[in-house]
């Protein structure tokens, strides 16, 4: 059955906020482009061909930190990393949430904000070892996240990744250097059940303020 919708929800969903809609590739059976939904004439929208599939070999549950192998896609190539300019890692730099993107069992979906931080060329990221979504990273070794301009809309970019590395963040050192990015204080939360996971680029696509200029990337 249908969920009701109550008066807070309802008050939410009347306010003026751009929707991210991700959508699944059955044949590839992974998460493509989260897309931002605005109120915008037909057409106005970039189009852009999707990257490859991205399959990444499943990593064991290790409680210490580990590297994660590539696996190979359809077309018999590994994917390869990008480089990042200085434009868009700059726009990382910025105190921005991910809205992270994870496979479901049933192939459903399912979109997380979380925080992050860009460091020696790799996403990392931090959840409880409870978060389903950690759960679905490390077991398929693949992400799709996506980082907006609540400003300017035309600043955004979404990152294919696959996970390099993930384990236990040790004494809670990286939740609470996030916590300092985004909040400025110490995190308050339980630590000792952290997980750290290191994401490598593999694909991007976006634009840098108006619709025609785009990320400045190497191969």
């Amino acid at each position: 059955m249908a969920p009701s919708i109550g008066s807070r929800l309802r008050a939410f969903f009347d306010e003026k906020q751009l929707a991210i809609l991700a959508t699944v590739n059955e044949r590839a059976a992974r998460t493509i482009p989260a897309r931002i939904i605005p109120a915008l004439p037909a057409g106005s929208w970039p189009a852009g061909n999707l990257p490859p599939p991205l399959a990444v070999a499943p990593c064991q549950d290790r409680p210490t930190p580990r590297t994660c192998s590539a696996a190979r896609t359809d077309e018999g190539d590994t994917p390869m990393a990008k480089t990042i300019g200085p434009r868009l890692q700059g726009f990382f730099d910025e105190k921005l949430a991910a809205i992270l993107t994870t496979l479901t069992d049933s192939g459903a979906p399912s979109m997380t904000p979380v925080w992050y931080e860009f460091n020696d060329g790799l996403i990392w990221l931090n959840g409880d070892k409870t978060r389903k979504w950690l759960h679905r990273m490390e077991a398929s070794g693949r992400v799709t996240f996506f980082v907006m301009d609540p400003v300017n809309l035309w600043r955004w970019v979404q990152v294919n990744g696959k996970v390099v590395e993930a384990g236990v963040d040790e004494g809670g050192d990286h939740i609470n250097r996030l916590s300092h990015r985004y909040n400025q204080r110490d995190y308050p939360g339980e630590r000792s059940t952290r997980r750290m996971l290191k994401v490598e680029i593999t694909s991007v696509k976006g634009a840098d303020g108006t619709r025609d200029n785009k990320w400045d990337l190497g191969a």
